[in-house]
């Protein structure tokens, strides 16, 4: 990923504030002389659930499925602070406003923007944890510390299907088969998927092939009442799961009809494909689907 400069947002801040990633560029107020926690530094295996293809009897051995994830992301950014003295401004007045960004969230929650160029190509949220001021330094500069809970790098426009909005491409169903390309991540994430049912349904189940001895994960919910024109929204998307059924003016919550068999659907770089029993037999038909891409790091 290309980055060229960061913008740090408050969205109780009037403006964003802008730290340039180019070594010489004097219209900047902020140059980062150093940073750090942009990589993947550490990844760690983590424990997301069993295959399907469970031999019998259920005590026998299972496979297991591991996610990647990260500890939380520390960004430390050494700043260069570059006043327009030309305006009367001092190095005083453009450290005053890193502190005015930093009182003005109530929780310290900031999003750092990366730009290529003129665009955003990924978000990162956290909250400031230091800020230090070398005021007896030669070259005035701050240095600042953001502290990410979540340590992915998340695309800021989504990509998107849709069958009902001409400015985005249908989606890709072949042979029942829901097809997911990502060409921009560099890291596993999740997936919104909405349907709209042809006719009285209990169920919506998905998985990653079509045979029942060949698929290694499946999500299902069942045990809920839908009728033609009903809606199905399933995200799988960090922050956002949930499975909702849309019946006009009313939204169920159906969570609590997950099967406990279930895993949640995943997208991985390159091309995916997920299978839905419903759309198989012509009860329901796929209109969106939706993603953020997602990176280990810059």
């Amino acid at each position: 990923m290309r980055v060229t400069s960061i913008e740090l947002y408050s969205d109780r801040f009037e403006e964003n504030l802008r730290f340039s990633l180019r070594k010489q560029n004097s219209f900047e107020k902020y140059m980062v002389r150093h940073i750090v926690g942009l990589d993947a530094e550490e990844l760690i295996p983590r424990f997301y659930g069993f295959s399907k293809q469970a031999p019998m009897p259920a005590s026998a051995s299972r496979d297991k499925f591991y996610d990647f994830t990260m500890k939380p992301r520390q960004v430390s950014m050494r700043v260069i602070l570059n006043p327009n003295f030309k305006n009367n401004e001092s190095y005083s007045d453009v450290r005053d406003e890193l502190y005015k960004m930093i009182s003005a969230t109530r929780t310290g929650q900031v999003i750092m923007y990366f730009h290529a160029e003129a665009t955003a190509v990924a978000q990162l949220e956290g909250s400031i944890t230091k800020f230090e001021a070398g005021y007896f330094n030669a070259l005035p500069e701050v240095q600042i510390t953001i502290n990410c809970e979540n340590p992915f790098l998340r695309g800021v426009i989504p990509v998107i299907y849709d069958l009902n909005d001409d400015s985005y491409p249908d989606p890709i169903v072949i042979d029942d088969y829901i097809h997911v390309p990502d060409s921009l991540s560099t890291a596993p994430h999740g997936v919104k998927i909405i349907g709209v049912y042809n006719t009285t349904e209990n169920s919506f189940s998905l998985r990653d092939h079509e045979s029942p001895g060949e698929y290694e994960w499946q999500f299902i919910a069942s045990g809920f009442s839908a009728v033609a024109d009903d809606e199905i929204v399933i995200s799988s998307i960090a922050g956002e799961k949930n499975v909702l059924l849309v019946s006009g003016a009313t939204t169920t919550y159906l969570l609590d009809k997950i099967t406990s068999v279930s895993m949640w659907p995943m997208i991985f770089p390159g091309e995916n494909r997920i299978w839905c029993q419903e759309v198989a037999e012509g009860t329901l038909d796929i209109t969106r689907v939706e993603y953020y891409p997602l990176y280990w790091g810059v």
